[in-house]
């Protein structure tokens, strides 16, 4: 049976017009109606850091070099992580895929507990991650750039899984370590020297704030670029 070209109605074999839009039938009328346009919305980010992501991908994969490959939950590169060679602060560029810089973050050399600065493409400060050194278990705190509490991320005794929580206690995202596998295999050593994280975001927060969380959980708890071996020696005992 014959389709209208118009509206996609079919059409009696014998019928002259369509019966519910008028169109004239014409010889090679569609024998199936035309496809209808889809009306679901087609989700794009604009940025390494657009807001509406929920999932990243941090691959470190330059021998504790804080340099790598930043993907997206698809697997894509989005950004690229880009450590500055012989820099005392660990500065770290985190650049879009096309090597525009979006963000920086490094450390702060002198500071009484392992503190992180995260600033923006214009060296502005957008925030800094600081460890808590009274806490049996792994723990950061994220500030804004007035020093006010933002968010807490709370770790696994084997800093393998955070849970980040907001100043009301809700959860609003996850970091995992995907390959935790070497860690048991290797505890650290010469073979163990890359790290990967999957980051889960749920919530409304800058995400420049929970990726730079990533990477200084990975130097501080992974990594040689701020091990703290009082931690460890505490930390062992459980």
């Amino acid at each position: 049976m014959p389709f209208c070209s118009q509206c996609g109605t079919s059409i009696e074999p014998t019928a002259k017009f369509c019966a519910n839009c008028g169109t004239p039938v014409v010889s090679g009328s569609p024998v199936a109606p035309p496809p209808i346009p889809s009306t679901a919305p087609t989700m794009t980010h604009n940025g390494l850091f657009d807001p509406m992501r929920t999932g990243y991908v941090i691959n470190e994969n330059s021998w504790d070099m804080g340099a790598g490959d930043i993907l997206d939950e698809q697997g894509q590169k989005i950004g690229y992580m880009d450590r500055k060679i012989l820099s005392l602060r660990a500065e770290i560029k985190l650049t879009e895929a096309d090597g525009t810089v979006a963000a920086t973050i490094h450390r702060k050399i002198v500071a009484v507990k392992p503190t992180y600065f995260i600033k923006d493409s214009n060296d502005q400060l957008v925030g800094k991650i600081e460890k808590a050194l009274l806490s049996l278990r792994p723990k950061l705190e994220v500030k804004d750039g007035n020093g006010n509490k933002l968010l807490e991320i709370k770790g696994n005794f084997k800093a393998w899984d955070f849970i980040i929580k907001d100043m009301n206690g809700h959860e609003i995202g996850t970091v995992k370590k995907l390959d935790r596998w070497k860690d048991e295999l290797f505890g650290g050593g010469m073979f163990d020297r890359s790290d990967k994280y999957a980051l889960k975001i749920n919530g409304d927060i800058d995400r420049r704030l929970v990726v730079g969380a990533v990477i200084a959980i990975d130097n501080m708890f992974h990594d040689d670029t701020d091990h703290d071996d009082d931690y460890d020696d505490r930390f062992d005992r459980f």
